[in-house]
């Protein structure tokens, strides 16, 4: 929001230059994205309104009218597809990319994991306990959170761990610092990209190799509760 509007009175805001803010955001972002952001945009108005900063009952925020995410079906990778995702993967781990081979090495264990983007990108290395096949971590989407491990995930991550600065509390830091002592998080959309072009697979999220674990997991008669406890998941109806 900052730096679209922050150099204007919010007295001098009118629902012309609020739609094209809002269309500006949906084109650069997604719907939702910009429905969140005249959200909030809205709720400094009322605040306004109600310390008398602007006039009660002017904001314009709500005649916006709010668009909706096309739907996205997911995908899953099938026994051809995940060949065909690791061996591209190994490609871009043996540097035959343009991008950082640290990358592909966190796109290979969120494969073999199931872990969410973020849980990877942003794994410390306190959260490792590979002596007991597992990562213990401390804020994921489902709160504090312990992830049993494989033995191919487990070599990755040892790789990892040698391949991280000694400086850095992360597994996963990016080539470059973002300040003078901590690196900047590991981007891994071009990469995924680079791998699905590579391996000539149809368009998926990262996300979506979570979903292709629990139905390649279920295909191969794996225990629901099993699924659900790899997943992080609550309820099994979830899974």
């Amino acid at each position: 929001v900052k730096p679209a509007l922050g150099n204007i009175y919010i007295s001098e805001l009118d629902l012309p230059k609020l739609i094209d803010f809002y269309n500006g955001v949906r084109k650069r972002t997604s719907a939702s994205t910009a429905n969140h952001h005249i959200a909030l945009v809205s709720t400094f108005w009322n605040w306004c309104e109600k310390y008398k900063y602007l006039p009660v009952n002017s904001n314009p925020c709500k005649l916006i009218e709010k668009g909706k995410n096309e739907k996205i079906e997911y995908a899953v990778l099938d026994e051809q597809g995940y060949r065909a995702f690791f061996d591209a993967v190994e490609q871009g781990i043996n540097g035959q990319s343009q991008f950082n081979t640290r990358a592909f090495r966190a796109i290979k264990v969120i494969a073999l994991t199931a872990c969410r983007h973020s849980e990877i990108t942003k794994l410390k290395k306190s959260e490792l306990d590979l002596d007991n096949h597992r990562l213990n971590l401390e804020d994921s989407k489902t709160k504090a959170k312990k992830v049993p491990l494989g033995q191919l995930a487990i070599q990755e991550l040892r790789k990892a761990l040698d391949e991280s600065p000694a400086d850095s509390e992360y597994v996963f830091p990016a080539l470059r610092k973002s300040t003078a002592t901590e690196h900047s998080e590991l981007d891994l959309r071009k990469p995924f990209a680079w791998v699905l072009q590579t391996a000539k697979l149809p368009y998926m999220r990262i996300h979506d190799l979570r979903h292709s674990f629990a139905s390649f997991a279920t295909d191969m008669g794996e225990d629901i509760h099993a699924i659900k406890e790899v997943l992080g998941h609550k309820y099994t109806t979830t899974t």
